[in-house]
């Protein structure tokens, strides 16, 4: 340990989940505890998360970029669209071959530009030329990470904390580039939190600066070493912190409240039927209505559907409106980003069924039956590599067709110990340890690494 102060810590929190996540699940108050933190947030998420961050710890903004670096970077990005982090992303997911990069460089190009907004770089311009040459990918990424372009104000921000070490809570988002370059520039300790599920075969390359990478899951790590050329000696599993809150005590009473609030009988069976956004789920107001109809056709089986619509896609609900008069339908609708309340609504379930998002993840963590629902009998979608990672597991089966889907309902229903073990299994791939201490291993790793051990 730093024998004349306490290590000073820099977290980079780039949006929301990231800074959710972060206070949710502790890292932030044992940060505090054991060291000077100082946290880059934005005015937004400091009014969003006003009353929920440590009292002692330091806040400051995002460093604004100056006026010319803006003009200069719109000026690149008209010029020469794959001179940046896109390019880069394009020709590694290009040269690797990743199904989910070739399934998507195949979408029109409106839908491409709705991907480029979701962090996937998949139209061509970002390739050019020569998308699959593996000494332009070089070149270009040398240039990318060249220390001299760096923005000013984000080095006087580095210099002016001082850190021992910088954790990056969501490492691959490319606006970090000054600031890992900044802090690699004064031998600062570089953490960072692969932190979402489709990030290494979808998102481009991680940053090559850090000195250790958190991952929740062995085959994330996998995913690292094969296709990032990671050293698997700097990556540490630590699980998912956001699934700490799923470890604790529920208790009958807590589901009750639930269901009452959701206006749910108390002997009804729970369907939840996590919704995507409609980038990816515009089958699921159709086939929620084919549901509806099961479930009416059929009484014995006395179902209720839960819809719960993605937290960044609340409006989509508005496609489902004609199914509220239905006393067999409910809709969530508040407080879409407390973990606990997912945590609750899970429990209450017999099945959860989505559209191919990490939904199914939470419910194996709280060994919940979980059905992939695709739009047609051979979807693509179950190709690309962190969906067949799932897939494969047999842990979430797929439903072509509703009547498909019926059917696997009834059946898991009915045998509460069918697929246990594929869904342990899947748990020991994406989950890590679920023993609620993931928010206590980041925090650890990265006073580790302010303390020289790491």
């Amino acid at each position: 340990m730093i024998a004349s102060r306490r290590p000073r810590v820099l977290a980079v929190l780039p949006n929301y989940m990231a800074a959710r996540n972060f206070l949710a699940a502790g890292v932030a108050s044992a940060l505090s505890a054991a060291s000077e933190l100082t946290c880059v947030l934005s005015r937004v998420l400091q009014d969003r998360l006003a009353g929920s961050i440590p009292s002692e710890t330091r806040i400051v903004e995002p460093p604004a970029c100056s006026r010319w670096r803006t003009r200069l970077k719109a000026a690149r990005t008209v010029l020469w669209p794959g001179l940046g982090f896109a390019g880069l992303a394009f020709r590694f997911n290009e040269m690797h071959g990743f199904a989910a990069h070739r399934l998507k460089v195949s979408l029109d190009a409106e839908r491409q530009a709705r991907e480029a907004l979701a962090g996937n770089f998949v139209a061509s311009r970002y390739g050019w030329p020569w998308p699959r040459s593996r000494a332009t990918y070089r070149a270009l990424r040398q240039l990318y990470w060249r220390p001299r372009s760096l923005d000013p104000a984000v080095k006087a921000m580095i210099d002016g904390i001082g850190p021992d070490v910088a954790y990056l809570a969501q490492a691959q988002l490319p606006g970090q580039r000054d600031l890992i370059l900044a802090a690699a520039r004064r031998g600062v300790s570089l953490v960072g939190n692969i932190a979402s599920w489709d990030q290494p075969t979808t998102k481009g390359p991680v940053p090559p600066l850090l000195d250790r990478y958190l991952v929740q899951g062995s085959w994330m790590k996998d995913c690292l070493v094969a296709h990032h050329g990671i050293t698997p000696a700097k990556i540490e599993i630590t699980g998912w912190p956001q699934m700490d809150a799923y470890g604790e005590a529920g208790g009958r009473q807590v589901l009750a409240t639930c269901r009452a609030r959701l206006g749910i009988p108390a002997d009804s069976l729970v369907i939840l039927f996590g919704l995507y956004s409609p980038r990816l789920g515009g089958h699921e107001p159709a086939a929620a209505r084919a549901l509806l109809v099961e479930i009416e056709r059929r009484p014995e089986l006395n179902w209720h559907l839960l819809i719960r619509p993605h937290p960044r896609a609340v409006d989509f609900l508005n496609a489902f409106d004609d199914l509220r008069c239905s006393p067999q339908v409910s809709f969530v609708t508040e407080r879409l980003d407390d973990l606990r309340q997912l945590r609750d609504q899970i429990r209450l379930a017999s099945a959860v069924v989505s559209s191919f998002g990490s939904l199914a993840l939470d419910a194996v963590a709280l060994d919940r039956p979980a059905f992939y629902l695709s739009n047609g009998e051979e979807s693509p979608w179950t190709q690309m590599e962190h969906i067949a990672s799932v897939v494969n597991t047999g842990a979430v089966p797929v439903a072509s067709s509703i009547p498909v889907l019926v059917r696997m309902l009834v059946r898991n229903l009915g045998e509460p110990e069918h697929l246990a073990s594929e869904r342990a299994r899947l748990r020991a791939l994406h989950l890590g340890l679920l023993d609620g201490k993931a928010g206590e291993r980041v925090a650890a790793a990265i006073l580790r690494a302010a303390d020289g051990r790491a």
